[in-house]
């Protein structure tokens, strides 16, 4: 049953709160989005700035989007470590397979004499692995919850926060979506915020383009190692048929030299400059999204 001692109100952009009768003639702060307004009045207060939190007496949250006020993602520091793990566990690996060439060649070969010898390129694989599949997983939950606050706290409707998690599943394309999402999320934090805020806003947007860039140009590099990794193996297989389904020392020592392994060393790389660039833009947009959905500034 309703509490008799309180009315609905709205805050000017809509956000249903409760309020205390003896309150609908003060100046009242929402605490989703910060604006602080008069309930009789048809806007914001003037001269008021909003508060770093959202604790206004008077006010608390009816059954409506929100049960409790929006707080950051819990698993972004986490997220973005595992990327950075991941990429730089991937480019060890890769390097040490440059410079362990001769020992994998041997192991193809079919000597086992060698194989202790390999273990650590094994490992560096292994761990990145396995940072890159927790940190794809976080990154999932991440986009679904930042979406899911902007949308519920801001009124958000650019992007659904299923369209958003869809798109990430796309092979290649999502490098660049989360770049696309990421700067849509930025201008609409820039366009939410105050004019003392502004430069956070387009700092945020400034950030993700970067990442949209990134993305791009990690897409594209990706794709072009594999069509390049295809040939290659194509060539081999056919190379092998003709020599009894086994390559040849030549064919192997190519494989762990020359412009292949430049190639693969020159992907890593690209990838490990490219999670940098989205550990900056997700900082970045989180200062400068979270704000302005009525969180309190890091």
């Amino acid at each position: 049953m309703a509490d008799s001692n309180y009315v609905i109100v709205h805050c000017p952009k809509g956000h249903e709160l409760q309020a205390a009768h003896e309150h609908l003639t003060a100046t009242l702060s929402c605490p989703v989005c910060g604006i602080e307004f008069v309930p009789q009045s048809s806007g914001p207060a003037a001269g008021m700035a909003p508060p770093s939190r959202p604790d206004s007496a008077g006010l608390s949250y009816a059954g409506g989007t929100l049960a409790k006020p929006v707080e950051y993602p819990g698993i972004t520091t986490a997220m973005l470590w595992l990327f950075l793990m991941s990429s730089i566990f991937m480019l060890a690996g890769t390097i040490l397979s440059f410079l362990m060439k001769d020992t994998l060649i041997a192991i193809q070969s079919g000597s086992t004499d060698q194989m202790a010898k390999a273990v650590p390129i094994g490992a560096a694989a292994c761990v990145g692995s396995v940072c890159w599949l927790v940190a794809i997983v976080l990154q999932l939950i991440w986009v679904y919850r930042i979406h899911t606050d902007a949308q519920q706290a801001g009124g958000y409707e650019e992007v659904s926060p299923g369209l958003a998690i869809g798109l990430t599943f796309i092979p290649w394309f999502n490098y660049i979506w989360t770049g696309i999402a990421m700067r849509k999320l930025a201008r609409f934090a820039d366009g939410s915020r105050g004019p003392g805020a502004a430069a956070t806003g387009v700092s945020a947007v400034a950030a993700t383009t970067r990442c949209l860039y990134a993305g791009i140009l990690l897409g594209v590099g990706n794709f072009s190692v594999a069509m390049y990794n295809g040939v290659k193996q194509m060539s081999a297989m056919q190379a092998a048929m003709s020599n009894s389904g086994k390559p040849t020392p030549e064919q192997l020592a190519e494989q762990y030299g020359g412009s292949s392994m430049s190639i693969t060393i020159g992907a890593a790389a690209l990838s490990l400059v490219c999670v940098l660039v989205y550990f900056a833009s997700v900082r970045k947009l989180e200062a400068s999204l979270y704000p302005a959905l009525g969180a309190p500034a890091k």
